[in-house]
């Protein structure tokens, strides 16, 4: 696992922390449960057409292991940058086919999310990068195959088009009340 430097405090990305070969199980699930041929509108939401799979809904138990084992390396690595105790509140694989993009936002309003963090499980597309900006500044991730971005959930951030190809993640939000905790058994 390598830390890459990044000019916005508080953001932090690490490469390298998901093996490849779980990216790839990982990735081949979210095409195989959401199907690469149906017809798909590009201005909605993938979770408005079904392109999200709530990790506690997966069957597969070496799947389920995967993201277990996965969700408990984020959290040390989440409590490691903020010095803050915190639970995965939501965890999601989310398949972004080509011209989907998501605009400007922070991703909870409501404040239960706390920390935020979205690794990538594949590579080879064209756009899809995450955008942050923060105090007037901005940050450009390029997505890259096992690596991580973390960031206050707060944070406005966005995705321009995916003009190539498909991106697939595993997003995990974290909360700081255990009340919130998502219960993955």
């Amino acid at each position: 696992m390598n830390k890459i430097h990044i000019s916005l405090p508080g953001i932090y990305r690490y490469d390298n922390v998901l093996d490849k070969q779980s990216c790839k199980k990982l990735h081949n699930f979210i095409i195989q449960t959401c199907g690469l041929s149906k017809n798909y509108n590009p201005t909605l939401m993938p979770w408005d057409e079904n392109d999200k799979i709530q990790a506690l809904n997966i069957k597969d138990i070496e799947l389920k292991n995967i993201i277990l084992e996965y969700r408990e390396k984020v959290t040390n690595i989440v409590y490691n940058c903020y010095k803050t105790i915190c639970w995965p509140e939501q965890t999601d694989l989310v398949l972004w086919r080509t011209n989907r993009q998501h605009t400007l936002h922070e991703d909870d309003p409501s404040k239960i999310k706390v920390f935020s963090t979205i690794t990538y499980l594949n590579s080879g597309f064209l756009g899809g990068e995450t955008y942050l900006t923060l105090n007037g500044k901005e940050y450009w991730n390029k997505p890259k195959s096992g690596s991580i971005i973390i960031y206050p959930s707060e944070t406005i951030h966005g995705v321009p088009i995916i003009s190539k190809g498909i991106k697939t993640t595993l997003g995990i939000w974290f909360c700081t009340d255990p009340n919130f905790k998502e219960n993955f058994n």
